[in-house]
Protein backbone atom coordinates (compact mmCIF):
# COMPACT_ATOMS: atom_id res chain seq x y z
CA UNK A 1 0.00 0.00 0.00
CA UNK A 2 1.34 3.41 -0.99
CA UNK A 3 -1.72 5.57 -0.13
CA UNK A 4 -3.80 5.65 3.05
CA UNK A 5 -6.94 7.81 3.06
CA UNK A 6 -8.34 8.59 6.52
CA UNK A 7 -10.12 11.82 5.58
CA UNK A 8 -13.25 12.64 7.65
CA UNK A 9 -12.99 9.62 9.93
CA UNK A 10 -13.45 11.63 13.16
CA UNK A 11 -9.95 10.84 14.42
CA UNK A 12 -9.13 12.88 17.54
CA UNK A 13 -5.56 11.75 18.16
CA UNK A 14 -2.87 9.82 16.33
CA UNK A 15 -1.07 7.19 18.38
CA UNK A 16 1.65 4.72 17.48
CA UNK A 17 -0.68 2.00 16.20
CA UNK A 18 0.43 2.10 12.54
CA UNK A 19 2.28 -1.06 11.54
CA UNK A 20 3.19 -2.86 8.34
CA UNK A 21 3.05 0.25 6.15
CA UNK A 22 6.70 0.71 5.30
CA UNK A 23 5.88 1.42 1.62
CA UNK A 24 3.37 4.18 2.35
CA UNK A 25 4.07 7.36 0.36
CA UNK A 26 0.85 9.37 0.84
CA UNK A 27 -1.08 9.79 4.11
CA UNK A 28 -4.33 11.79 4.14
CA UNK A 29 -5.59 12.79 7.60
CA UNK A 30 -7.46 15.98 6.75
CA UNK A 31 -10.90 17.05 8.03
CA UNK A 32 -10.63 15.29 11.38
CA UNK A 33 -10.38 16.49 14.99
CA UNK A 34 -6.72 15.76 15.58
CA UNK A 35 -4.95 17.66 18.34
CA UNK A 36 -2.05 15.56 19.67
CA UNK A 37 0.12 13.23 17.62
CA UNK A 38 2.28 10.63 19.32
CA UNK A 39 5.96 11.21 18.66
CA UNK A 40 6.34 7.67 17.25
CA UNK A 41 3.10 7.65 15.24
CA UNK A 42 4.78 7.96 11.85
CA UNK A 43 7.90 5.91 12.54
CA UNK A 44 6.83 3.04 10.21
CA UNK A 45 6.44 5.43 7.26
CA UNK A 46 10.05 5.47 6.13
CA UNK A 47 9.08 6.29 2.51
CA UNK A 48 6.37 8.88 3.22
CA UNK A 49 6.44 11.82 0.76
CA UNK A 50 3.04 13.48 1.16
CA UNK A 51 1.35 14.24 4.50
CA UNK A 52 -1.96 16.11 4.69
CA UNK A 53 -3.03 17.22 8.18
CA UNK A 54 -5.22 20.12 7.05
CA UNK A 55 -8.56 21.00 8.68
CA UNK A 56 -7.76 19.68 12.16
CA UNK A 57 -7.37 21.21 15.64
CA UNK A 58 -3.57 21.24 15.76
CA UNK A 59 -2.12 24.06 17.86
CA UNK A 60 1.39 22.89 18.74
CA UNK A 61 3.85 22.99 15.85
CA UNK A 62 6.62 21.51 18.01
CA UNK A 63 4.44 18.42 18.54
CA UNK A 64 4.12 18.00 14.77
CA UNK A 65 7.87 18.37 14.31
CA UNK A 66 8.58 15.73 16.91
CA UNK A 67 6.31 13.32 15.06
CA UNK A 68 7.70 13.94 11.57
CA UNK A 69 11.36 14.69 12.23
CA UNK A 70 12.48 11.27 11.03
CA UNK A 71 10.56 11.49 7.70
CA UNK A 72 13.62 12.13 5.58
CA UNK A 73 11.73 11.66 2.29
CA UNK A 74 8.80 13.95 3.12
CA UNK A 75 8.30 16.45 0.28
CA UNK A 76 4.88 17.97 0.99
CA UNK A 77 3.38 18.95 4.35
CA UNK A 78 -0.11 20.46 4.47
CA UNK A 79 -1.16 22.07 7.78
CA UNK A 80 -3.84 24.31 6.25
CA UNK A 81 -6.65 25.56 8.52
CA UNK A 82 -5.38 24.48 11.91
CA UNK A 83 -4.79 26.72 14.94
CA UNK A 84 -1.01 27.02 14.94
CA UNK A 85 0.09 30.35 16.43
CA UNK A 86 3.86 30.21 16.11
CA UNK A 87 6.71 28.35 14.47
CA UNK A 88 9.24 28.38 17.24
CA UNK A 89 11.13 25.23 16.33
CA UNK A 90 13.01 24.39 13.17
CA UNK A 91 12.18 21.29 11.09
CA UNK A 92 15.81 21.07 9.94
CA UNK A 93 15.72 17.29 9.63
CA UNK A 94 13.16 17.57 6.81
CA UNK A 95 15.84 17.79 4.17
CA UNK A 96 13.52 16.71 1.32
CA UNK A 97 10.63 19.07 2.10
CA UNK A 98 9.80 21.25 -0.92
CA UNK A 99 6.29 22.51 -0.11
CA UNK A 100 4.81 23.70 3.20
CA UNK A 101 1.28 25.05 3.57
CA UNK A 102 0.34 26.96 6.73
CA UNK A 103 -2.62 28.72 5.14
CA UNK A 104 -5.46 29.76 7.44
CA UNK A 105 -3.67 29.33 10.77
CA UNK A 106 -3.36 31.91 13.58
CA UNK A 107 0.28 32.77 13.13
CA UNK A 108 1.41 35.62 15.36
CA UNK A 109 5.07 34.87 14.85
CA UNK A 110 6.82 33.31 11.91
CA UNK A 111 10.52 32.67 12.24
CA UNK A 112 11.66 32.55 8.63
CA UNK A 113 15.15 31.48 9.65
CA UNK A 114 13.61 28.36 11.21
CA UNK A 115 12.24 27.47 7.78
CA UNK A 116 15.59 27.74 6.04
CA UNK A 117 15.44 24.21 4.67
CA UNK A 118 17.72 23.22 1.80
CA UNK A 119 14.91 22.24 -0.61
CA UNK A 120 11.91 24.28 0.55
CA UNK A 121 10.80 26.18 -2.55
CA UNK A 122 7.08 26.82 -1.88
CA UNK A 123 5.67 28.40 1.30
CA UNK A 124 2.02 29.35 1.83
CA UNK A 125 1.18 31.44 4.91
CA UNK A 126 -1.86 33.12 3.37
CA UNK A 127 -5.00 34.08 5.28
CA UNK A 128 -3.46 33.84 8.72
CA UNK A 129 -5.71 35.31 11.38
CA UNK A 130 -2.85 36.83 13.36
CA UNK A 131 -0.20 39.37 12.41
CA UNK A 132 3.08 38.14 10.98
CA UNK A 133 5.54 40.43 12.72
CA UNK A 134 8.52 40.23 10.42
CA UNK A 135 9.32 38.89 6.98
CA UNK A 136 12.99 38.06 6.59
CA UNK A 137 13.62 36.32 3.29
CA UNK A 138 17.39 36.62 3.45
CA UNK A 139 17.45 33.36 5.38
CA UNK A 140 15.53 31.55 2.61
CA UNK A 141 17.49 32.07 -0.62
CA UNK A 142 16.15 28.79 -2.00
CA UNK A 143 12.50 29.94 -1.84
CA UNK A 144 10.80 30.34 -5.23
CA UNK A 145 7.12 30.83 -4.35
CA UNK A 146 5.70 32.71 -1.34
CA UNK A 147 1.99 33.27 -0.68
CA UNK A 148 1.18 36.06 1.81
CA UNK A 149 -2.26 36.78 0.37
CA UNK A 150 -4.81 38.10 2.86
CA UNK A 151 -2.35 38.11 5.78
CA UNK A 152 -1.60 41.17 7.89
CA UNK A 153 2.14 41.63 7.66
CA UNK A 154 3.94 44.05 9.94
CA UNK A 155 7.12 45.00 8.15
CA UNK A 156 10.20 46.78 9.34
CA UNK A 157 11.49 46.54 5.80
CA UNK A 158 10.88 44.25 2.86
CA UNK A 159 13.75 44.95 0.50
CA UNK A 160 13.56 43.93 -3.12
CA UNK A 161 16.94 42.28 -2.57
CA UNK A 162 15.12 39.64 -0.56
CA UNK A 163 12.94 38.88 -3.57
CA UNK A 164 15.73 38.29 -6.05
CA UNK A 165 15.37 34.50 -6.15
CA UNK A 166 11.58 34.38 -5.97
CA UNK A 167 9.76 33.42 -9.14
CA UNK A 168 6.32 34.06 -7.61
CA UNK A 169 5.05 36.07 -4.67
CA UNK A 170 1.35 36.51 -4.00
CA UNK A 171 0.54 39.71 -2.08
CA UNK A 172 -3.04 39.99 -3.29
CA UNK A 173 -5.61 41.24 -0.77
CA UNK A 174 -2.58 42.23 1.25
CA UNK A 175 -2.91 44.37 4.35
CA UNK A 176 0.36 46.07 5.30
CA UNK A 177 0.66 47.66 8.72
CA UNK A 178 3.21 50.07 7.32
CA UNK A 179 3.75 53.51 5.89
CA UNK A 180 6.20 55.39 3.70
CA UNK A 181 8.63 57.84 5.26
CA UNK A 182 10.24 59.99 2.60
CA UNK A 183 11.74 63.23 1.57
CA UNK A 184 10.20 64.71 -1.55
CA UNK A 185 11.97 65.60 -4.76
CA UNK A 186 11.34 65.07 -8.45
CA UNK A 187 11.69 61.57 -9.80
CA UNK A 188 14.90 60.92 -11.67
CA UNK A 189 12.86 59.45 -14.54
CA UNK A 190 9.24 59.55 -15.61
CA UNK A 191 9.31 55.89 -16.59
CA UNK A 192 11.58 52.88 -16.47
CA UNK A 193 11.27 50.88 -19.70
CA UNK A 194 11.25 47.10 -19.35
CA UNK A 195 12.01 45.32 -22.63
CA UNK A 196 14.00 42.48 -24.18
CA UNK A 197 17.06 42.81 -26.39
CA UNK A 198 14.93 41.58 -29.30
CA UNK A 199 12.68 44.63 -28.96
CA UNK A 200 15.50 47.10 -28.34
CA UNK A 201 15.42 48.47 -31.89
CA UNK A 202 11.71 49.35 -31.56
CA UNK A 203 12.35 51.06 -28.22
CA UNK A 204 15.15 53.27 -29.57
CA UNK A 205 13.58 53.97 -32.96
CA UNK A 206 9.94 54.44 -31.94
CA UNK A 207 9.46 54.90 -28.18
CA UNK A 208 12.40 57.15 -27.32
CA UNK A 209 11.92 59.71 -30.12
CA UNK A 210 8.15 59.86 -29.56
CA UNK A 211 8.32 60.47 -25.81
CA UNK A 212 11.68 62.17 -25.24
CA UNK A 213 12.00 64.31 -28.37
CA UNK A 214 8.59 64.95 -29.91
CA UNK A 215 5.35 66.38 -28.54
CA UNK A 216 4.56 68.09 -25.25
CA UNK A 217 5.27 67.39 -22.57
CA UNK A 218 8.41 65.38 -23.15
CA UNK A 219 9.21 62.52 -20.78
CA UNK A 220 12.53 61.24 -19.43
CA UNK A 221 12.89 57.50 -19.80
CA UNK A 222 15.24 55.14 -17.99
CA UNK A 223 16.73 52.51 -20.33
CA UNK A 224 18.92 49.52 -19.52
CA UNK A 225 22.09 50.07 -21.53
CA UNK A 226 21.88 53.84 -21.67
CA UNK A 227 21.08 54.73 -18.07
CA UNK A 228 22.15 51.85 -15.83
CA UNK A 229 25.13 52.56 -13.59
CA UNK A 230 28.29 50.81 -14.87
CA UNK A 231 29.81 48.30 -12.49
CA UNK A 232 26.65 47.96 -10.40
CA UNK A 233 24.96 44.56 -10.07
CA UNK A 234 22.19 44.24 -12.65
CA UNK A 235 19.56 43.38 -10.03
CA UNK A 236 20.46 46.47 -8.01
CA UNK A 237 20.31 48.57 -11.17
CA UNK A 238 16.81 47.28 -11.92
CA UNK A 239 15.67 47.89 -8.35
CA UNK A 240 17.02 51.45 -8.37
CA UNK A 241 15.53 52.19 -11.79
CA UNK A 242 12.04 51.11 -10.73
CA UNK A 243 12.21 52.94 -7.40
CA UNK A 244 13.44 56.20 -8.90
CA UNK A 245 11.02 56.19 -11.84
CA UNK A 246 7.46 57.38 -11.50
CA UNK A 247 6.13 54.49 -13.57
CA UNK A 248 7.26 51.35 -15.36
CA UNK A 249 6.52 50.71 -19.05
CA UNK A 250 6.52 47.01 -19.94
CA UNK A 251 7.06 46.31 -23.64
CA UNK A 252 5.31 42.94 -23.83
CA UNK A 253 6.09 40.59 -26.71
CA UNK A 254 6.48 36.85 -27.17
CA UNK A 255 10.18 37.23 -26.37
CA UNK A 256 9.29 39.23 -23.24
CA UNK A 257 7.32 36.29 -21.85
CA UNK A 258 10.41 34.09 -21.91
CA UNK A 259 12.79 36.56 -20.27
CA UNK A 260 13.45 35.90 -16.57
CA UNK A 261 14.85 39.41 -16.13
CA UNK A 262 11.69 40.93 -17.58
CA UNK A 263 9.54 38.79 -15.29
CA UNK A 264 11.61 40.03 -12.35
CA UNK A 265 11.04 43.63 -13.45
CA UNK A 266 7.28 43.02 -13.62
CA UNK A 267 7.41 41.49 -10.14
CA UNK A 268 9.28 44.41 -8.58
CA UNK A 269 7.02 46.96 -10.28
CA UNK A 270 3.95 45.04 -9.06
CA UNK A 271 5.19 45.17 -5.48
CA UNK A 272 5.81 48.92 -5.80
CA UNK A 273 2.25 49.26 -7.12
CA UNK A 274 0.89 47.45 -4.07
CA UNK A 275 2.87 49.62 -1.66
CA UNK A 276 1.96 52.92 -3.30
CA UNK A 277 -1.66 52.05 -4.16
CA UNK A 278 -1.22 53.71 -7.55
CA UNK A 279 -1.14 52.53 -11.15
CA UNK A 280 2.61 52.68 -11.63
CA UNK A 281 2.77 49.85 -14.16
CA UNK A 282 1.77 50.29 -17.82
CA UNK A 283 1.54 47.32 -20.19
CA UNK A 284 2.27 47.95 -23.87
CA UNK A 285 1.77 44.99 -26.19
CA UNK A 286 4.05 45.16 -29.22
CA UNK A 287 2.23 42.28 -30.88
CA UNK A 288 -0.90 40.22 -30.38
CA UNK A 289 -0.44 37.47 -27.81
CA UNK A 290 -3.21 34.84 -27.52
CA UNK A 291 -4.67 34.22 -24.07
CA UNK A 292 -3.43 30.63 -24.04
CA UNK A 293 0.15 31.90 -24.24
CA UNK A 294 -0.41 34.16 -21.23
CA UNK A 295 -1.91 31.33 -19.18
CA UNK A 296 1.54 30.15 -18.06
CA UNK A 297 2.52 33.63 -16.85
CA UNK A 298 0.30 34.11 -13.82
CA UNK A 299 1.47 37.57 -12.79
CA UNK A 300 1.18 39.07 -16.27
CA UNK A 301 -2.20 37.41 -16.79
CA UNK A 302 -3.49 38.98 -13.57
CA UNK A 303 -2.20 42.38 -14.63
CA UNK A 304 -3.83 42.08 -18.05
CA UNK A 305 -7.14 41.22 -16.40
CA UNK A 306 -6.95 44.19 -14.00
CA UNK A 307 -5.00 46.84 -15.87
CA UNK A 308 -5.72 48.74 -19.05
CA UNK A 309 -3.14 47.80 -21.66
CA UNK A 310 -2.11 49.54 -24.88
CA UNK A 311 -1.41 47.73 -28.15
CA UNK A 312 0.99 48.90 -30.86
CA UNK A 313 -1.11 49.25 -34.04
CA UNK A 314 0.10 48.06 -37.42
CA UNK A 315 -1.99 50.77 -39.09
CA UNK A 316 0.13 53.95 -39.11
CA UNK A 317 -3.01 56.12 -38.99
CA UNK A 318 -3.84 54.71 -35.55
CA UNK A 319 -0.43 55.51 -34.05
CA UNK A 320 -1.14 59.12 -32.99
CA UNK A 321 -3.86 57.73 -30.72
CA UNK A 322 -1.42 55.09 -29.45
CA UNK A 323 1.09 57.75 -28.37
CA UNK A 324 -1.67 59.89 -26.89
CA UNK A 325 -2.79 56.97 -24.73
CA UNK A 326 0.76 56.40 -23.47
CA UNK A 327 1.14 60.10 -22.63
CA UNK A 328 -2.15 60.02 -20.80
CA UNK A 329 -1.07 56.90 -18.85
CA UNK A 330 2.22 58.54 -17.86
CA UNK A 331 0.27 61.52 -16.54
CA UNK A 332 1.73 64.41 -14.60
CA UNK A 333 5.20 64.53 -13.13
CA UNK A 334 5.23 63.68 -9.45
CA UNK A 335 7.54 63.24 -6.47
CA UNK A 336 9.99 60.50 -5.71
CA UNK A 337 9.98 58.51 -2.52
CA UNK A 338 13.64 59.34 -2.06
CA UNK A 339 15.54 56.93 0.13
CA UNK A 340 12.15 55.46 0.99
CA UNK A 341 11.92 52.42 3.14
CA UNK A 342 8.89 50.66 4.49
CA UNK A 343 8.72 51.14 8.25
CA UNK A 344 6.34 49.95 10.90
CA UNK A 345 3.36 52.23 11.35
CA UNK A 346 2.70 53.70 14.76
Amino acid sequence: MTLLNLVETKIQSVNNSFEGLSNLETLLLSHNQITPIHKNAFVPFVKLKYLNLSQNFITDFSNILEAIQHLLHLEYLDLTNNSIMSLDHSPRSLISLTQLSLQGNKLMELNFSALSLPNLTTLDVSHSFGVIQNVDLETMPQLRSLNLSGTLVKLEMLSANHLQNLREIDLSNQKFDAKWHRTEKEFISDAFVSFTATDEQWVYEELVPALEERGQPTFKLCLHHRDFEPGMDIFENIQNAINTSQKTLCMVSNHYLHSEWCQLEVQLASIKMLYEHEDVLILIFLEEIPNYKLSSYRRLRKLVNRQTFITWPENVHERPLFWARIRNALGNKSVEKDNAQLTVAD
